[in-house]
């Protein structure tokens, strides 16, 4: 199970991504409804992953690695147009998790004088 956990959520991921998609093909007809108001909004996501070099250590975290930080999280672009002026929103949130589960990230703050 552990192994197809990750096809499963980008599966999910991109038939979401089909779901709620805009159609782009309204952005390049020109329309003239009458309509002064328009609203859109938009679910998305981004999927990431962290590797670095610092000071000799290799510090790695998969997907998994940073998703297990989370308990719930979306992100959202919606805007707003009237006429010719448009208002744009980017959001993210992100409820973390609230224990302890590991080590993953030890600092040494000694100050030798």
């Amino acid at each position: 199970m552990k192994a197809r956990q990750p096809l499963l959520i980008t599966v999910l991921m991109l038939f979401s991504h089909m779901l709620f998609s805009q159609n782009s093909e309204a952005d390049f007809k020109k329309v003239d409804d009458g309509k002064d108001w328009q609203f859109v909004l938009s679910p998305y996501s981004w999927l990431a992953a962290n590797a670095t070099d610092v000071g000799g250590e290799s510090l790695r975290q998969s997907f998994n690695d940073l998703s297990s930080l989370t308990n719930f999280g979306f992100q959202m672009v919606s805007s707003a147009k009237y006429k010719r002026l448009i208002l744009s929103l980017d959001w993210t949130y992100a409820h973390l998790a609230t224990g302890m589960g590991g080590d993953l990230l030890t600092v040494d703050a000694n100050v030798h004088q």
